[in-house]
């Protein structure tokens, strides 16, 4: 299982994309994530192995699963987060759970 563990404060560009912080990467070991909105100013980021683990687990309805979007994480590093333009954002990390909030 992932463990996230810190705090780190990053820059949406101007085409919405956000490094993910360095200490965080290599605990990705895919190329897609998926982002779910938990409100205007957070978004979650959690990996196919943490969705499929959920699904087996029976701890999220289907109707929930279908808030979660899969997005690419490219070769830097970055992922896109559609609409969230030129923003300070921070990212927070708790055990499994990977959280950004922007609008700082």
């Amino acid at each position: 299982m992932n463990m996230f563990a810190g705090t780190y404060k990053r820059k949406i560009d101007s085409k919405g994309r956000v490094s993910i912080p360095a200490e965080f990467r290599h605990l990705f070991n895919e190329t897609i994530v998926y982002l779910a909105s938990l409100d205007k100013k957070k978004t979650e980021i959690i990996t196919s192995e943490q969705i499929h683990s959920l699904i087996k687990e029976e701890s999220i309805k289907k109707t929930d699963l279908a808030k979660y979007q899969p997005t690419q994480i490219d070769a830097e590093g970055r992922i896109v987060l559609t609409n969230i333009k030129n923003q300070e954002c921070r990212f927070l990390g708790c055990y499994d759970r990977f959280i950004i909030e922007f609008g700082l």
